[in-house]
C-alpha cells in the first residue's frame, strides 16, 4: 500500500506535467488569419474558404480590398477535412480564374500582384514569410 505522502507527490508531479502540456498547447497557434496587401493596381475580392468535396465548401469571410490597401480576414477556427484556403479575384474579370492557396495555421501574409499577360489568373498571391 502506498503512503499518503508518496500519493501526494505523484499527484503534484502529474498536475505539474499536465500544466506544462496545456501551456505548450496553448502557445501553439490553432487558428487561421490572413493579411493581404493589394499591389495589383485594381481592387480585388478576397475570400477565406474552408472544407472541400467531402464536407462541402463554405465561405468564412469575404472582403473587397482597394488597390494600394491592406485587408485582414480572420481569425478563424477550423478542424476538418479540406483545410482552409484564401481565394482572390478581381471583380469584373469574367474570364479570369480566381487565385487560390491553402493557409497555414497562424498568420498568413500575402502580397496580391497583377497576373501576367500570358496567365489566366488576373491576380497572383505571393506569400511573405
Amino acid at each position: 500500500m502506498m503512503s499518503q505522502t508518496r500519493l501526494r507527490v505523484r499527484v503534484t508531479v502529474l498536475g505539474m506535467a499536465l500544466g506544462v502540456v496545456l501551456g505548450v498547447l496553448g502557445a501553439c497557434q490553432s487558428g487561421y488569419s490572413v493579411e493581404l496587401r493589394n499591389e495589383s493596381g485594381r481592387p480585388v475580392v478576397a475570400s477565406v474558404v474552408r472544407g472541400g468535396a467531402f464536407d462541402g465548401e463554405r465561405t468564412l469571410a469575404q472582403k473587397r480590398i482597394p488597390s494600394g490597401s491592406t485587408g485582414e480576414l480572420g481569425p478563424f477556427e477550423w478542424v476538418g477535412m479540406g483545410g482552409v484556403r484564401v481565394s482572390v479575384r478581381r471583380p469584373g474579370d469574367l474570364g479570369a480564374l480566381a487565385t487560390e492557396t491553402r493557409l497555414r495555421r497562424g498568420l498568413n501574409i500575402f502580397v496580391v500582384e497583377a497576373g501576367g499577360v500570358d496567365s489566366w489568373e488576373a491576380a497572383v498571391l505571393r506569400r511573405v514569410e
